[in-house]
C-alpha cells in the first residue's frame, strides 16, 4: 500500500527553523512506522505548498496523513479527501477540537479541567495554537482570541489515542521563562501512578470533538488527578520518543490496526529535546 504522509512546515519554507526540526521529525516517525507495517511511504519534497503537494502526489496513493498547526489542518484534511482515503479524523473533528476553549466548555462536568477565568494570576493562551506558542502566567486580561484559565500543578503528560483508544503517555518537557511557557521537547514512556486513570479521562475528553480517528494527542497535568488541558487532532511530538521506545509504535498502529491480545511493550526509554 502506498500512504502520502506530509507535514506542512516540512513541505513550506515560511516556518521557523525549530518548528520545521519538530515537524520533520513527528513526519519520519510516521514513514518509518509505514515501512515497519510493509507499506511505501509518499513524502513530499521541500518547496511549493502543502496544497500541490496534495494535489500532485495524494492521487497516487490508497491511504494518505496530513498533520498541521491545528487551526490549519482542517482545510488540509477536507484537500485530502478529496484526493485519497485519509487517515485521521474529520475535518469537522480537527475544527471543534482546535478551539481550545470551545473544547474545555463542552468537558466541563465530564473531567477535570482547568477553572476558566479563575481571576488574578491565569494561565493565558490563544484560543487556537501549538507547541506553547503565546502560552503565558500572568495577571493581565486575555487579549483577542485568547483566554484565562487556572495554573494547575504537576507533571505535564500528554496521551497518545490510536482509534480513541489511549496506548501511551510521554512526559513533556515544559520550562516557564519570565512568565511563558516554553516547550522543550517530550520523554517516553511516562510510568505514572496515575497512568490508568490518565488513559480513562484521555479517552473521555477525545470524544468531546466527535470521533477521534487515527491518532490523537491530549494534554493533560497530572497532579491530584489527571486534568485535560486540550485535545490535539493530530499526531503530537510525542510520538518522536515512542517511536524508538513502543513495540508496536502510534505509527505503526496506525497503519495496522490495535492487537486485540497482544500487550504493547516499552524498552527503556527514550527522548526528543527541542
Amino acid at each position: 500500500m502506498r500512504v502520502f504522509l506530509a507535514e506542512l512546515a516540512s513541505v513550506e519554507t515560511r516556518f521557523p527553523g525549530e518548528i520545521e526540526r519538530q515537524g520533520r521529525a513527528m513526519l519520519d516517525a510516521l514513514a518509518s512506522g509505514a515501512r515497519r507495517a510493509g507499506h511505501e511511504p509518499v513524502v513530499p519534497e521541500k518547496g511549493g505548498t502543502l496544497e500541490e503537494a496534495v494535489e500532485e502526489l495524494a492521487p497516487g496513493c490508497d491511504r494518505g496523513l496530513v498533520v498541521a498547526p491545528d487551526d490549519l489542518l482542517a482545510d488540509h484534511v477536507t484537500l485530502l479527501r478529496e484526493h485519497t482515503r485519509d487517515l485521521g479524523p474529520s475535518p469537522e473533528y480537527v475544527e471543534t477540537a482546535a478551539d481550545k476553549l470551545e473544547t474545555l466548555e463542552t468537558l466541563e462536568g465530564e473531567v477535570p479541567v482547568p477553572a476558566l477565568d479563575p481571576g488574578g494570576e491565569a494561565v493565558v493562551k490563544p484560543v487556537t495554537g501549538c507547541s506553547s506558542e503565546d502560552v503565558r502566567v500572568t495577571e493581565e486580561e486575555p487579549g483577542p482570541d485568547e483566554f484565562a484559565t487556572e495554573r494547575v500543578e504537576g507533571t505535564h503528560a500528554s496521551a497518545v489515542l490510536v482509534e480513541g483508544k489511549a496506548v501511551a503517555l510521554s512526559q513533556q518537557l515544559v520550562t516557564v521563562d519570565d512568565g511563558r511557557f516554553v516547550y522543550r521537547g517530550n520523554r517516553a514512556p511516562l510510568r505514572h501512578p496515575l497512568r490508568e486513570e490518565a488513559f480513562e479521562v484521555a479517552e473521555t475528553a477525545a470524544r468531546a470533538p466527535g470521533t477521534p480517528g487515527g491518532i490523537v494527542g491530549v494534554d493533560l497535568v497530572l497532579g491530584d488527578e489527571p486534568v485535560v488541558i486540550e485535545v490535539n487532532p493530530r499526531p503530537t511530538v510525542s510520538i518522536v520518543p515512542l517511536e524508538r521506545s513502543m513495540r508496536p509504535s502510534p505509527s505503526r498502529l496506525l497503519f495496522e490496526g490495535l492487537p486485540r491480545d497482544a500487550e504493547l511493550l516499552f524498552s527503556g526509554e527514550a527522548e526528543f529535546r527541542c
